[in-house]
Formats: structure tokens, C-alpha cells, sequence
């Protein structure tokens, strides 16, 4: 078995939604910062760690700070998603050491991108 433990990003903290939406977002800062429970999620023996920036995905910013961080800081292979809405931006985080990126609304909207 596999285990690639996921982060969610806002405001630089680690988060979960309620139902996707942001106003009910609960922090988890008694996990620590997210480069701090990376680390912990590589020390426990994770394969991968699975990122999403939830304020790029709601266009309220990005993450790409602490995400390049965790790449830079761990050996974990790093999936990211999020607010990937253009091939520029997901050639940019690829050429950061991303390892993989999750695409929704790029996907949809722009197949072509993806072949």
C-alpha cells in the first residue's frame, strides 16, 4: 500500500473545508506549519505528499512560498493542485520540483492542454 497523506493550504495554514467551502474552513495548527508536518509525514514513512492550494484555487493568492519550501526541504515527491488554470502556471510549479499537478478546471476547459 501507498500512503500520500494530504495538506490543504490556506492563508499559509494547514486547513479542511466543509463541503468545499471556504467559510467553513477549520484550521489545524496544532499540526504545526506545513513544511513542519511535511517533514513529520516524511519521517512517518509517507510515499508522496498530495497539496492542494485552496486560496489559488479560489483566486485569493497562492501558496507557491510554502509548497516550494516543502519540495526544497523533503524528499517526498510532491502532487499539487489548486488554481492550475493555464499551462504557464503548471509548467511553472513542474519547473519548481513539483512532481506531479492536479488539473480540474484547466483539464475541463482546455483538453488539448493535456495531451
Amino acid at each position: 500500500m501507498k500512503v500520500f497523506p494530504a495538506i490543504d493550504l490556506m492563508n499559509g495554514k494547514v486547513v479542511r473545508l466543509s463541503t468545499g467551502d471556504p467559510k467553513t474552513v477549520r484550521e489545524y495548527n496544532y499540526l504545526g506549519d506545513p513544511l513542519t508536518l511535511a517533514k513529520k509525514w516524511e519521517k512517518e514513512g509517507a510515499d508522496a505528499l498530495h497539496i492542494v492550494d485552496l486560496d489559488a484555487a479560489f483566486s485569493m493568492g497562492n501558496n507557491l512560498e510554502i509548497i516550494t519550501k516543502i519540495v526544497k526541504e523533503t524528499s517526498l515527491p510532491t502532487h499539487v493542485g489548486g488554481g492550475i488554470r493555464s499551462l504557464k502556471t503548471a509548467e511553472a510549479l513542474l519547473n519548481k520540483g513539483i512532481s506531479k499537478i492536479m488539473l480540474g478546471t484547466l483539464a475541463y476547459k482546455e483538453p488539448d492542454v493535456i495531451e
